[in-house]
């Protein structure tokens, strides 16, 4: 603890940032760090808080929203994934599975351009939430948590009625393929019947997986 100090902390999410670490993870630990050194200080385990007085870690450059011709080639490359899962004919649970995934890649990067939803809340959205081409967003995640929107609001958008149409179309076609068994209520979900949500990391896999945005790797959901 004596070796604890503003500049060594900041040092360190140098190096986390360096290693490729996220801002949001950076910011957690040392907010986790202050807090547990602020109860030591408290309860006199220490004499004195090596982090009183400290700045908040610099953020990184503001991250700027993708431009037209950048969301133009994610939504191509999530087309030619489904076309090439389309073309694989044959009935093996790996390519169902692959398949799956590449529809839902489509309509998660239709339903990113088209509302703007943050990742945890696209990872909260149930079957039932879209009606006609209105969205309405009431849920999302925070470690995988499932509780209310960051700002605490219900919000109702209109989609564009091509992204509104692919999500009732992929909805239909994932429901046909389970006849007869028990569907939804997750939009996005690993497994056929939609019964246990997809996570929010495993979503931004996912979209971090598609060409185009390995092209433009400054691009993040």
């Amino acid at each position: 603890m004596v070796a604890l100090s503003p500049a060594v902390l900041r040092a360190a999410c140098q190096m986390w940032r360096e290693e490729g670490w996220k801002d949001p993870t950076n910011w957690a630990r040392v907010r986790m760090l202050r807090s547990a050194v602020g109860w030591a200080y408290c309860e006199r385990i220490v004499e004195v808080d090596p982090l009183d007085g400290m700045r908040n870690p610099p953020h990184a450059a503001v991250r700027l929203h993708a431009s037209v011709d950048q969301v133009r080639e994610i939504l191509h490359y999530a087309q030619l994934d489904l076309d090439a899962a389309q073309a694989d004919v044959e009935s093996t649970a790996p390519a169902v599975a692959r398949l799956h995934r590449a529809e839902q890649v489509l309509l998660l990067a239709h339903l990113a351009a088209s509302s703007g939803a943050r990742r945890g809340e696209l990872a909260s959205l149930q079957l039932g939430d879209l009606d006609g081409d209105i969205l309405t967003i009431s849920r999302s995640t925070s470690n995988e948590i499932l509780g209310c929107t960051k700002s605490g609001r219900i919000r109702r958008m209109t989609l564009g009625h091509e992204t509104a149409e692919l999500w009732r179309q992929m909805a239909k076609r994932w429901q046909q393929r389970i006849v007869g068994q028990p569907f939804g209520p997750w939009l996005f979900a690993a497994e056929p019947r939609h019964q246990v949500r997809l996570t929010t990391r495993c979503l931004g896999y996912w979209f971090g997986a598609l060409g185009a945005v390995r092209v433009y790797q400054t691009l993040t959901m």
